[in-house]
């Protein structure tokens, strides 16, 4: 597992560090904070954020970050640096395809497993994500897991089942987005149950436990923001992603002119000069002809967010089949954007900027060219585009390939054996997951490639294992030597 990781990390030594994001240093500074709110770090770093319009951001921004991701990015790379968290995130990914390839082939093999390792370093977006300072890499860890325990429960010995449920709570407290996301494998699993495609004995268990561990990391998400307020007298926030999507797409613009000519008093109303045509500009654009949210005071801010529901029924009711074809729009755009541009390395000037009081862990940036911000790209990351995209496709041909054959009409004219039982299931959760987080991502908050990479690797991933579970390992063997020796015998008649 250990020379897994570290073929996962290949993207960090290549590029010469691990990678941030701007991102990063609001989960930073969020971990820095509860741990001196709790009397961790006495040392007092968070301080030197001493302006209320920094705390006002600061409080705005927190709410759309996970407390337990912060605190584990924090804890570990504080004392150490940006490459022990990207060894832990690869070590954890490699523990994963271990497990799944010793369940789907009844036993570990070194030589399956060096395999497989060598086509996700190659041919999926998993490596960047293991290297990348950002929560996104674990969603993909927890349809993996939620995958396992409620297919293959009983193939799990106890401290597995009990290591997985573990780690699948804490991986979606991560973000919340991953347990809605989540539910696109639960209902799956249902939807098995119903039919007696999977015994309901044998899958109940798992299924309790992605249930459960979906609640659990819930209700951390919601009691965070009351720990906050708590410990700061100040209310928590959070970004308007909806708002903003709806504004970008057009339909929220129509409204928003209509409401305010009214004399609704949304928050917004003073801002109708401004273009709202990029959900992103919207949100982060400091400018103010430009941007809208963060140039806001804070309590406009506060007054977007709790506007929220009320403006997004308001759009719907006012144009319900433009806005749903538009968030369907997103939704497709979202799931064949196919690279990680985004993911490589920016120097994060905001962790850089706060003082002396906290020397920033991340190693420098060796290979920032053209911007002072932003290493964007680097040639290896271009090349890696056109293997990203193959892999991805051919590993969800294969699978839809593999499920149809299980249709007589169809059976006939594919030579693969189809999948039937417990795999066709698990084949059908990983490709519902991964469509569930194109629509919920790019219809919710925007279209970016990088949320739907984090998690596209697990496609080309249980490709593989059913690729490696069709034939017996010995069978493969004799067959690569049939073939070798049948290439000799050739070889020898034609001389």
């Amino acid at each position: 597992m250990t020379l897994g990781a570290l073929a996962l990390m290949t993207p960090a030594v290549l590029v010469g560090h691990p990678n941030v994001f701007p991102d990063t240093s609001a989960y930073e500074l969020i971990g820095q904070w509860l741990f001196e709110r709790m009397g961790l770090d006495p040392r007092g770093g968070f301080s030197v954020m001493r302006h209320r319009a920094d705390l006002g951001l600061f409080f705005t921004m927190a709410g759309a970050r996970s407390p337990t991701y912060s605190l584990a990015l924090f804890a570990i790379t504080n004392p150490g640096s940006a490459w022990a968290m990207a060894g832990l995130q690869s070590l954890i990914g490699s523990a994963l395809i271990a497990l799944a390839l010793r369940v789907r082939l009844g036993r570990f093999r070194i030589g399956p497993f060096a395999a497989l390792i060598a086509g996700m370093t190659l041919f999926t977006s998993l490596p960047w994500f293991a290297i990348l300072m950002m929560p996104d890499v674990f969603m993909g860890y927890a349809a993996l897991a939620a995958v396992l325990l409620i297919v293959d429960f009983d193939r799990l010995i106890r401290l597995e089942q009990v290591m997985l449920a573990l780690g699948l709570a804490l991986a979606l407290s991560f973000h919340a987005s991953n347990p809605p996301i989540l539910m696109a494998i639960v209902v799956v699993a249902a939807l098995a149950i119903a039919v007696r495609a999977l015994p309901a004995g044998r899958a109940a268990p798992g299924l309790a436990i992605c249930l459960l561990a979906a609640g659990a990391a819930v209700l951390t998400l919601l009691a965070y923001p009351r720990l906050v307020e708590a410990l700061a007298h100040r209310p928590l926030s959070r970004p308007p992603f909806l708002t903003a999507r709806l504004l970008a797409d057009g339909p929220g613009r129509d409204y928003l002119a209509k409401a305010c000519a009214e004399g609704e008093p949304l928050a917004l109303c003073p801002y109708q000069g401004r273009p709202m045509t990029d959900a992103n500009a919207i949100l982060w654009s400091p400018s103010k002809t430009e941007g809208v949210y963060e140039p806001a005071p804070y309590s406009v801010r506060l007054a977007m967010t709790r506007q929220e529901p009320a403006f997004v029924r308001g759009v719907i009711f006012l144009e319900p089949w433009r806005t749903l074809s538009n968030l369907a729009r997103d939704a497709w755009e979202e799931l064949i954007d196919v690279n990680v541009i985004d993911t490589l390395g920016y120097r994060d000037y905001a962790l850089i900027a706060r003082g002396p009081g906290f020397a920033s862990p991340f190693p420098a940036m060796r290979v920032c060219v053209r911007r002072p911000n932003l290493c964007y790209p680097t040639p290896f990351q271009l090349a890696s585009q056109g293997a990203l995209q193959a892999g991805l496709i051919l590993g969800a041909g294969y699978l839809i390939l593999r499920l149809l054959a299980g249709w007589a009409w169809i059976g006939r004219r594919l030579p693969l054996a189809p999948l039937a039982g417990r795999e066709a299931v698990a084949t059908l959760a990983v490709l519902a997951v991964t469509l569930g987080n194109a629509v919920f991502c790019g219809a919710i908050s925007g279209v970016f490639p990088r949320y739907q990479m984090r998690m596209d690797w697990i496609v080309p991933l249980w490709a593989g294992l059913c690729v490696l579970a069709a034939v017996p390992t010995g069978d493969r063997l004799a067959a690569v030597r049939a073939w070798a020796a049948s290439r000799a015998n050739f070889k020898l008649i034609k001389s």
